[in-house]
């Protein structure tokens, strides 16, 4: 099974229950998991996701949980990893430890990082950039028709919004908001600055105040 943009599972959601816990609604995740990890054959699955983690590492945990039915000892015999949710969880609380301190030494985090997690990333994962693909799998990427080019953004002025309102003010209001900085001026703290009004008389600000 080939779950494209993983991380829509990273919590492992309960579905909802009565009074009595007995269980009225399964969620996405806990349909997925009984239905396709749990029943029938055993199911191989590739997750692919440009961001597995966004709050913490149990984002990561809950995904990988899929890779073994939900066993959480289920690298064990393969990667010696006896407890997922140990492993990700220790990784986690060195993190929330470093990341407290006032120098970010990503050094000193990959020492203090246990072996296992880099067990676990280094057998489960597999990073490319596009930059990489494209640097080293030029020919494939070009047979499967290259990544799409991005156009430019362009901006776009209606004149009206959702309820066919003018969007833009009628020019006379432009017009004053265009002679504002100059009447304003940028004369000492003596000189009095007039400001337009709406029929066309002068209005005096005072001294350094602005219009009222």
């Amino acid at each position: 099974m080939l779950i494209d943009e993983s991380h829509n599972f990273r919590n492992n959601t309960r579905g909802r229950q009565d009074e009595t816990g007995d269980r009225i609604t399964r969620s996405r995740y806990e349909r997925l998991m009984e239905d396709i990890m749990r029943s029938g054959v055993k199911t191989k699955v590739l997750l692919l996701s440009a961001t597995p983690v966004n709050n913490d590492l149990r984002d990561l945990r809950n995904q990988l949980l899929f890779l073994t039915a939900g066993d959480d000892a289920g690298f064990q015999q393969a990667l010696g990893i006896a407890s997922l949710e140990t492993t990700l969880g220790t990784a986690q609380r060195v993190f929330n430890s470093w990341a407290q301190e006032q120098r970010h030494n990503p050094h000193a985090l990959m020492e203090r990082l246990d072996g296992e997690l880099f067990t676990l990333l280094d057998a489960l994962t597999i990073a490319r950039s596009r930059k990489h693909l494209q640097t080293y799998y030029a020919d494939t990427v070009a047979a499967l028709g290259g990544f799409p080019t991005r156009a430019k953004p362009s901006s776009l002025a209606p004149p009206l919004d959702l309820n066919l309102r003018p969007l833009r003010r009628p020019d006379t209001e432009r017009g004053r908001d265009e002679h504002l900085p100059h009447a304003l001026g940028a004369g000492g703290g003596g000189d009095h600055r007039q400001l337009p009004a709406p029929d066309g008389h002068a209005v005096d600000a005072g001294p350094g105040r602005g219009a009222t």
